[in-house]
């Protein structure tokens, strides 16, 4: 039988993994990349007269789900990091609210440090998986 408190850990950890991929693609389709699109449209529109089809052709010619994939992919990890330490960190504290202060702290700092370990492996990782993002 598994311990309460790890079924706490493991359904936030898996929670905040799904949330904020979620959010993170909602990111990527919202409204900031259609005023991009629009931005970009009107400067071109005005500047070389340049056909409608022919911009949003052009605009999405060198769109790829690796473009997607990655960032998801990262987000979803970092979620899961924070998600899993701040567990952790929650369920083991005491000393009353003097200790989740302290929880609450060394939570961040792990999960930053963490977090930015996690960064330069997956990057390492999605460039070895999809070398044509890599700049």
């Amino acid at each position: 039988m598994i311990p309460t408190y790890r079924q706490g850990v493991a359904g936030h950890s898996l929670s905040r993994l799904f949330s904020v991929g979620l959010c993170d693609l909602a990111d990527e389709f919202g409204p900031a990349h259609v005023h991009g699109l629009l931005g970009g449209f009107l400067s071109e529109v005005l500047s070389s007269h340049i056909a409608p089809a022919l911009y949003l052709n052009r605009a999405f010619d060198y769109l790829q789900w690796a473009n997607f994939i990655a960032p998801t992919l990262k987000t979803a990890v970092f979620g899961f990091i924070i998600g899993c330490v701040s567990s952790y960190f929650g369920y083991t504290t005491d000393k009353g609210a003097k200790g989740v202060g302290e929880a609450a702290t060394n939570s961040v700092v792990v999960s930053s440090l963490l977090i930015i370990v996690a960064d330069v492996l997956l990057i390492k990782c999605i460039f070895f998986l999809f070398p044509d993002t890599a700049i």
